[in-house]
């Protein structure tokens, strides 16, 4: 697999030497190496195929990044709300772990060393999808997994056999709209009847749907200071641990640049005796 077929969402550009990776590292990733330092490697990210064994990462060029395993429409959703404009945009970011571990498991472990310009946010659990038990807890929906909201919303277009419009950034609105129009429109039969059989996360998904509207519901259940997300420059990213188990990794999404290095074996060949140099002599 080539670089550029990796992430739908990135431009790679791959650095020529190890020269390339320190001058690049010194010039615009101060915060990952002094944290580099402090703690060795925190941040990292499984790639597939035999690739280069350093590259520098562009999440805002190329095509934007849609949801894997799912429908895209809470990622379109997060690209539109105002109450993640402070938030690294998940359709334009690279999806990390602070688990090398967990790396693994989606391929070939790199460290990642972010800019200092890059925006970086971090989840309170191992995976994003299970990262919003406070926010369905406030709307009232006993689950902790987001595959309910794409479920419960294909299964009200298709219950009135209405064809949904392709799920992005410019018809998530109209899309949210429709399904408030689709639901107000039910009688108290068709409710019934919908929701005969139907799991216990679907019928609370379509009560909090049904009460607030389907908008105001995905934007309380992602509050982001309500779920703990925080968000920083790659400069005062801070020192985290890097999780050795699930109960301890956190998901991480880096909108901007940040330069990948294969982990552990290419890191210990020529980083670590350089970050000496670094903490001495950082221009």
């Amino acid at each position: 697999m080539k670089l550029n077929e990796v992430w739908q969402a990135a431009q790679i550009r791959v650095l020529a030497d190890e020269a390339a990776v320190i001058k690049k590292l010194h010039q615009n990733c101060s915060g990952a190496m002094k944290r580099f330092a402090e703690n060795g490697c925190h941040i990292f990210r499984g790639v597939k195929g035999d690739n280069s064994d350093f590259f520098i990462g562009s999440s805002n060029e190329g095509d934007e990044r849609t949801s894997a395993n799912t429908n895209n429409l809470y990622t379109a959703f997060l690209s539109k709300t105002p109450t993640w404009n402070d938030v690294a945009k998940r359709d334009r970011s690279f999806i990390c772990t602070n688990s090398y571990t967990y790396a693994l498991d989606y391929g070939e472990s790199y460290a990642v060393f972010p800019y200092d310009t890059a925006k970086i946010s971090i989840a309170r659990e191992h995976d994003f999808w299970f990262s919003f038990s406070n926010g369905f807890s406030k709307i009232d929906v006993q689950t902790n997994s987001l595959l309910c909201i794409a479920t419960t919303v294909e299964m009200i277009f298709e219950y009135k056999k209405r064809k949904m419009l392709p799920i992005s950034k410019s018809t998530i609105n109209s899309i949210l709209a429709d399904v408030d129009q689709i639901i107000s429109s039910m009688t108290d039969e068709q409710t019934e009847e919908f929701l005969k059989g139907t799991s216990r996360r679907t019928l609370d998904m379509f009560n909090a749907f049904k009460k607030l509207g389907a908008a105001k519901t995905l934007e309380t259940l992602f509050d982001p200071e309500l779920n703990k997300i925080e968000t920083y420059s790659g400069k005062t990213f801070p020192n985290i641990e890097a999780g050795e188990s699930t109960t301890q990794s956190r998901e991480i999404w880096i909108e901007g640049d940040a330069i990948f290095i294969k982990y552990p074996d290419v890191v210990d060949k020529f980083l670590h005796s350089e970050y000496t140099k670094f903490l001495t002599n950082p221009a």
